[in-house]
């Protein structure tokens, strides 16, 4: 029997440009993120089972109206946050890597919403039936989001596409 599951990894919907900091989400982005709750009540997603955010206020933001549409609760992740000043790359690639391992492992629908440098090291580090690294997958405006059906822990990507 093959374990199946299907992963949704998206960059968050667009910011405010104040820099610095945990800047909130702009008028669009909370319009990408309406459309992401409208769409899976359409059918044009499919539902979650759980859906893991980073610390940043943007990747809540995001999420929200679907987590209060579906009353499913976001979960706060902080190896989903941006790399760390701090952190060296390898480690900043191994807390990637744990959470990729985490979510290929949970059956049903994980939704994890996260930043541009966290999923520039996923695309490296996805065992996928595709090149991740082909020069199409390499810009992810905000609200870009990938599908993927996880299959004995091969990541078939279905899609590529945006909130917007």
């Amino acid at each position: 029997m093959k374990f199946q599951m299907k992963l949704l990894l998206f960059r968050h919907a667009e910011r405010e440009n104040i820099g610095q900091g945990n800047p909130p989400l702009t008028a669009r982005g909370h319009r990408q993120a309406k459309t992401l709750a409208e769409g899976i009540h359409g059918g044009l997603w499919p539902k979650p089972s759980r859906m893991w955010v980073s610390p940043r206020i943007r990747t809540h933001m995001t999420f929200q109206p679907t987590s209060q549409k579906l009353e499913l609760p976001l979960q706060s992740r902080l190896d989903l946050d941006e790399r760390q000043s701090s952190e060296q790359a390898s480690q900043f690639r191994s807390r990637v890597e744990n959470v990729l391992l985490s979510a290929s492992r949970d059956p049903g629908v994980t939704y994890l919403c996260t930043h541009l440098d966290w999923i520039e090291e996923a695309l490296i580090l996805i065992p996928a039936d595709s090149d991740l690294l082909k020069p199409q997958y390499q810009t992810w405006a905000p609200g870009q989001h990938m599908i993927f059906e996880v299959i004995d822990g091969l990541w078939q990507l279905e899609e590529f596409r945006s909130l917007s």
